[in-house]
């Protein structure tokens, strides 16, 4: 499924601290590898590589995810609000 260029959407699922989240990812180019999702309400947020699908971790890809804000410790990258994806609804790499 594509998803429009102009689309980002944020949206939370009622009593399961689920956040529904469609936007870009982007890899910063920092210290060290760092991975954001740029949603255009709320976030950003930080993708953490060895949790992430690596489908969905390519720069300006345009995905559709469902996450949790995570528990664990911070990165470093300080890209954003760090999160956990629990699954991938879509990816779309066209441009």
């Amino acid at each position: 499924m594509a998803i429009p260029a102009n689309r980002c959407e944020l949206s939370t699922a009622s009593g399961t601290g689920e956040l529904r989240l469609v936007g870009t990812v982007h890899l910063l180019d920092v210290e060290r590898s760092c991975w954001r999702l740029s949603t255009a309400e709320g976030g950003p947020y930080e993708l953490q590589p060895e949790q992430a699908p690596p489908s969905m971790l390519r720069d300006a890809a345009r995905v559709s995810v469902v996450a949790r804000p995570s528990e664990g410790p911070e990165t470093g990258c300080r890209a954003g609000m760090l999160i956990d994806v629990r699954r991938v609804v879509s990816v779309d790499l066209s441009e």
